[in-house]
């Protein structure tokens, strides 16, 4: 996986990262560690919500969410 590409939208590294909380999330559980798992999993919404928050700040400073602006 890499986050180097010069053209890549910001919303598909932050889908990336959810994908990859969700499958830490499963493992989790399948690990019976069930009480772990759900407060990984809203620490992992509030990543989220962050994540949107600055992506819809870069949108509004710069009118655009390439991952280049990010520079």
């Amino acid at each position: 996986m890499s986050f180097n590409h010069k053209k890549q939208n910001v919303l598909s590294i932050l889908l990336t990262l959810e994908c990859m909380v969700l499958l830490t999330f499963i493992a989790l559980c399948f690990s019976s560690e069930l009480f772990f798992g759900v407060i990984f999993l809203s620490v992992g919404a509030c990543e989220a919500a962050v994540g949107l928050g600055c992506l819809v700040g870069l949108i509004r400073l710069a009118g655009q969410s390439s991952i280049g602006l990010v520079e």
